[in-house]
C-alpha cells in the first residue's frame, strides 16, 4: 500500500473511530457506558474454517471476533469495545461489530 494511500486511510479511520465514540459513548456518565468504548477497524484477515475475522485499528492493534459472514478483506467495521474495567487494552473485547462499508468506497 503506498504512503499516501495509508495516511489517508489512517485518518479517515481516526475520524470514524472519534464519531463513532460520541454515538456509543453518549453523554451519560453512568458505569455501564463509560467500560465501553467504539472502535473502527479495517479487515485484514478471515478464517472461515475458525469463523475468526481479524481487524486492525489505527494504532496498528489487531483485534479479533467470530462471524465472518459476508466480510471481506478492506471492510470497515466498526465495533463496541468492553474494558471490562481494567485500564489494560490487551484484555478488552469486542462485544458488538456492525459492517461500515469498504475503505475503496471511499476512494471511488
Amino acid at each position: 500500500m503506498k504512503k499516501s494511500t495509508f495516511t489517508i486511510l489512517s485518518l479517515l479511520l481516526a475520524f470514524c473511530m472519534l464519531i463513532f465514540g460520541f454515538i456509543v459513548g453518549g453523554a451519560t456518565a453512568d458505569k455501564k457506558t463509560t467500560e465501553k468504548y467504539g472502535l473502527t477497524g479495517v479487515v485484514v484477515n478471515l478464517s472461515r474454517g475458525t469463523d475468526t475475522v481479524t481487524i486492525m485499528d489505527c494504532n496498528g492493534n489487531y483485534w479479533q471476533f467470530k462471524g465472518v459472514e459476508d466480510y471481506e478483506i478492506d471492510d470497515i467495521v466498526s465495533c463496541v469495545v468492553d474494558t471490562k474495567g481494567t485500564d489494560l487494552i490487551k484484555d478488552d473485547e469486542i462485544i458488538a461489530a456492525r459492517y461500515g462499508g469498504c475503505i475503496w468506497e471511499w476512494f471511488n
